[in-house]
């Protein structure tokens, strides 16, 4: 089982790709044929599922640290 800093680290690394690939496709549209308009798509679904597991980890990170101080006396 992969730790959760590796886990961490490939989160953040898909983030800040998806993150640029946008930006590039958005930057460099010329023309917006019907090709740039599905890249640009196929991006946005890439930076919104990014987006969606960084929000899912920090939840969970945020359920764990609220779990372990109500656990204590």
């Amino acid at each position: 089982m992969p730790s959760a800093d590796a886990v961490q680290r490939r989160l953040d690394t898909r983030f800040d790709q998806a993150q640029t690939q946008l930006d590039q496709i958005a930057m460099n549209a010329d023309g917006y044929s019907l090709d740039d308009m599905h890249s640009f798509v196929a991006a946005m679904r890439q930076m919104s599922t990014a987006s969606y597991a960084v929000n899912q980890e920090t939840a969970i990170k945020h359920n764990l640290a609220k779990a372990i101080v109500d656990a204590m006396p």
